[in-house]
């Protein structure tokens, strides 16, 4: 049983909360700040500079950052802007295919497994 589903949760998992939280909330960042522009070709770009981080982030190991800049990109107010998405140059749309493939679940997460056994 998982301590840390209990009613008592922030005694039993202070830190595992915290990382959660922390999750969520640059997930949420991500999505409010994309939707909140007007104009889709400063969506385009902000799309653009959130791969460009989400990449470096990859590049330092810094997986879980990794993961929640594309996540906040999956989220369904950012991924229904289907104009903004068709407006991204096909190099960073590219960009964004290897991100999610890097971040499924898919086979046990086998990429992110492997990167992360490597990286170590």
């Amino acid at each position: 049983m998982q301590k840390w589903s209990k009613n008592k949760r922030s005694e039993t998992a202070p830190n595992l909360l915290r990382v959660i939280g922390w999750f969520n909330h640059v997930s949420f960042w991500v999505a409010t700040v994309i939707c909140s522009e007007n104009k889709q070709s400063q969506r385009v770009s902000l799309i653009k500079l959130f791969l460009e981080i989400a990449k470096y982030c990859l590049g330092f190991h810094n997986f879980s950052t990794t993961y929640a800049i594309v996540s906040g990109l999956m989220l369904s107010p950012v991924s229904r802007l289907k104009k903004t998405w068709k407006g991204l140059p096909s190099k960073s749309a590219q960009v964004f295919d290897d991100l999610v493939r890097f971040i499924q679940p898919k086979d046990n997460s086998i990429i992110y497994r492997s990167t992360l056994k490597s990286s170590g």
